[in-house]
C-alpha cells in the first residue's frame, strides 16, 4: 500500500509517500525532495523457502503469482530479491519453466512485518 500526501516547503508543494510495509521500498529514506539511495528489506534465502517452477499463467506475470500465493500483489518484488542470480528484469525474466524459490507467506509476514 503506497500513500501520498503534499507538504508546503517554502513557495513549493512537494510529494511525500507513505510506503507500506510489504512494499520494497518501505525502509529507503526519503526527503521531501528525492527518494535515497536503495535499501534492500534484508530478505534473504533460507531452508524454509520453497522451490516452483512457473507455468505458462505465470509467465511475465510476478503480480499474478504473488496474488496466488500471498493473497496479494504487493510482494512481487520478493521473487527478484530471493534469485538474484536467475531474475534481473522483474518482468521479461519471470517466464515459463524457470525454476526459482518463494518464500512461505508466514516467513514474508515474520520478516517484513
Amino acid at each position: 500500500m503506497v500513500h501520498c500526501f503534499h507538504k508546503e516547503v517554502g513557495h513549493n508543494k512537494m510529494s511525500i509517500v507513505i510506503y507500506g510495509k510489504s512494499n520494497r521500498l518501505y525502509v529507503t529514506p526519503q526527503s521531501t525532495w528525492f527518494l535515497g539511495v536503495y535499501v534492500n528489506r534484508g530478505l534473504i534465502n533460507d531452508g524454509t523457502d520453497e522451490p516452483i517452477t512457473l507455468t505458462s499463467r505465470y509467465n511475465l506475470r510476478p503480480d499474478l503469482l504473488s496474488f496466488d500465493l500471498y493473497g496479494s500483489v504487493d510482494y512481487k518484488w520478493t521473487f527478484l530479491i530471493l534469485n538474484p542470480d536467475l531474475i534481473k528484469d522483474p518482468i521479461y525474466d519471470f517466464v515459463t519453466g524457470l525454476s526459482i524459490y518463494t518464500a512461505t507467506l508466514d516467513r514474508l509476514r515474520s520478516s517484513l512485518g
